[in-house]
């Protein structure tokens, strides 16, 4: 139960910190930052679509535009952090699941 809790929050940050550059040779999922520069900031306010793509789109993919480096490394931490929880909770789901599974079978053999 708590793995699939924890892929919700990995999936639900991927796609809060991550958007797809498809002005790349080959198109790439990069990490965005977890807040805006202060002028993009300004630009997303007064925009009536609220769509990250299309404030992407008006700073031509420079992400250094739009976010700070530091913004950046809090973005790809947490994501990380998210990923780490997510690995450690599927691995020990499959421990839990394998030792009750063993342990009865060792038990009906005594």
């Amino acid at each position: 139960m708590l793995f699939l809790i924890s892929t919700f929050f990995y999936f639900e940050n991927h796609q809060k910190y991550t958007y797809l550059d498809i002005n790349r040779v080959e198109p790439a999922l990069i990490v965005n930052g977890s807040s805006l520069q202060p002028k993009a900031q300004e630009t997303w306010n007064t925009m009536k679509s609220k769509a990250k793509l299309t404030l992407i789109e008006k700073y031509a993919y420079i992400r250094e535009d739009l976010w700070s480096d530091e913004s950046i490394r809090d973005a790809e931490k947490r994501l990380l952090f998210f990923y780490i929880m997510m690995v450690f909770l599927l691995a020990l789901s499959i421990f839990s699941l394998s030792e009750g599974v063993l342990n009865n079978q060792f038990e009906h053999q005594v």
